[in-house]
């Protein structure tokens, strides 16, 4: 026999409708805030803390960033990550949320930074791994262009087939992750990019973004 509510209304289906809009309100309210688990909320009011506020103008530009991110993942044709104007992929491996379905187009700063994580890179070093590829390529796959050593530079991270990309084909750096990876291996993670001109000179620095650390509660 189902547990019943007063009124006879059942328990679970209640609990659930409940439970849903609450992560829904949660959703809206802290969209693209440093509050990550929706039991923060639920935390800070049990300790006498009160609900982290938010203005109504960042709430409803929250809910349109939502809208508008539901709108990008539900459009065919559409690749988040990937601006506006590139080739979209096709074939397999085009999940709009794997790195592998960037097989062509250009990628932003916040794909870059996706793809080296996804690909075993640190976390902590992904800022300055995506300026410099937006440094070296302009964020574009497959591009290529000729090394002074009689190399050719390829891909995001412009990989030299006689340097850092020593070992693999053209078509082989052409491919994201691939060159993503040996990036990670070239750089020790991300701690030693002596070998990319555009650190040495500094020119990936206007390509940083600003990151917020969520504060310690």
């Amino acid at each position: 026999m189902a547990i019943k509510l007063p009124g006879n209304a059942p328990v679970f289906p209640v609990v659930i409708l409940i439970t849903g809009g609450y992560l829904a309100w949660f959703g809206i309210h802290y969209f693209k805030s440093d509050i990550t688990w929706p039991t923060t909320p639920v935390k800070d009011v049990l300790t006498g803390k009160g609900v982290t506020p938010v203005t109504k103008n960042q709430e409803q530009s929250n809910l349109q960033s939502l809208q508008n991110l539901v709108t990008t993942l539900t459009t065919p044709g559409t690749t988040p990550g990937v601006n506006a104007g590139s080739p979209t992929p096709s074939g397999p491996g085009t999940n709009p949320l794997d790195p592998g379905s960037f097989a062509s187009g250009v990628l932003d700063h916040s794909a870059l930074m996706n793809l080296w994580t996804s690909s075993g890179g640190n976390p902590a070093t992904a800022n300055v791994a995506a300026a410099i590829a937006q440094a070296e390529s302009s964020g574009r796959v497959t591009v290529t262009s000729s090394n002074p050593d009689g190399g050719t530079n390829v891909g995001l991270w412009q990989l030299d087939t006689k340097g850092k990309g020593s070992g693999y084909t053209v078509a082989q750096l052409q491919d994201p992750t691939t060159n993503a990876r040996v990036a990670i291996m070239g750089s020790a993670n991300g701690t030693n990019w002596s070998a990319w001109e555009t650190f040495v000179t500094g020119a990936y620095k206007k390509f940083l973004v600003n990151i917020i650390t969520p504060t310690p509660r």
